[in-house]
């Protein structure tokens, strides 16, 4: 990071100057895309934010929206399909904090329809557990993409845990965190 747009400017210019000495060849069109100084880029599927957050682009949330609801509307699902969507899911827990956290029930069903029937193309119902997971990515997906597991204020630094000058009194004063709420929504 650099700390003005003419450094950053001039970092890149250096770093290109250096790629072609070396013998890479440069692809303009995609340079032209990252060559301006920005805080904010797509890359490998992600929206990086270096002020804010790691997040999905809006096609991606779209895509696995699409997927969660297509597979709610079907009475019978492939394992391929719902191993396509697993995949989807596994990519978004960069950016989706508690993802994780919701979708064993669709894994483990999927696991024992292989086991079972030995073929990708066989058909099987979800489960109400699998359901609920499918209809807690797509309604849930928008509001925790790019979010901090803690949201953050000037004495709470952002990460994985809750920094805090005293111990919680109880259950009650931990209902605000993320990472509880998630914790305690799947048991």
């Amino acid at each position: 990071m650099a700390q003005s747009w003419n450094i950053a400017l001039q970092h890149a210019s250096t770093a290109l100057d250096l790629l072609q000495g070396l013998g890479f060849m440069i692809n303009y069109l995609k340079l032209l895309l990252v060559l301006v100084p920005s805080t904010k880029m797509e890359f490998l599927g992600f929206v990086i934010d270096i002020t804010v957050s790691l997040a999905l682009p809006r096609d991606k949330i779209k895509n696995v929206r699409k997927e969660s609801q297509t597979l709610l509307d079907s009475p019978l699902v492939t394992v391929r399909r719902v191993a396509r969507l697993l995949g989807y899911l596994t990519f978004t827990i960069q950016a989706v904090f508690p993802g994780p956290l919701h979708f064993r029930h669709l894994q483990n069903e999927n696991n024992r329809s292989l086991v079972h029937s030995q073929t990708c193309d066989s058909a099987t119902p979800l489960s109400p557990q699998a359901k609920e997971e499918l209809v807690w990515w797509r309604d849930n997906l928008d509001g925790l993409n790019g979010k901090a597991p803690v949201s953050g204020s000037p004495d709470i630094p952002p990460g994985w845990g809750h920094f805090a000058t005293g111990c919680p009194q109880g259950v009650n004063d931990l209902k605000g965190n993320l990472l509880f709420t998630s914790i305690v929504s799947n048991f």
